[in-house]
């Protein structure tokens, strides 16, 4: 905080509002430019904001077609991806569960969806 207000607040120009501090300590940056450039080591504490993902499918090994993807385990989670994708909406993420899965082709998916390994780091 005190690296803003010595640094970056006193020579800014009248009227110019890319940086601003807020009366409860927070300090918002909205350049004109709509990017923001950082030389070095950048430290977040807290609690990053952004969109969550709200519409998740599930597919595990000992899932099944018949359920409806939006939990884990057997009795929840799809059993292959391309039942996954079938139902997905625009906007859902598919959460794979790790293992090997052997799937009929073509899966087309639609816009906008997403699908992510979990477990360890691997080609999905």
């Amino acid at each position: 905080m005190d690296y803003f207000k010595r640094q970056s607040l006193h020579s800014r120009l009248i009227g110019d509002q890319s940086v601003t501090l807020t009366a409860d300590g927070e300090v918002l940056i909205e350049p004109a430019g709509g990017k923001v450039k950082i030389d070095g080591d950048l430290v977040v504490t807290g609690n990053a904001s952004g969109p969550e993902a709200t519409d998740i499918l599930y597919v595990t090994q000992d899932g099944n077609d018949l359920n409806d993807g939006k939990s884990l385990g057997p009795d929840g989670a799809k059993a292959t991806i391309k039942s996954a994708v079938e139902a997905a909406q625009s906007g859902t993420t598919i959460l794979v569960g790790p293992g090997d899965f052997f799937e009929e082709n073509p899966i087309v998916l639609p816009d906008f969806v997403t699908i992510r390994g979990t477990g360890d780091l691997r080609n999905t």
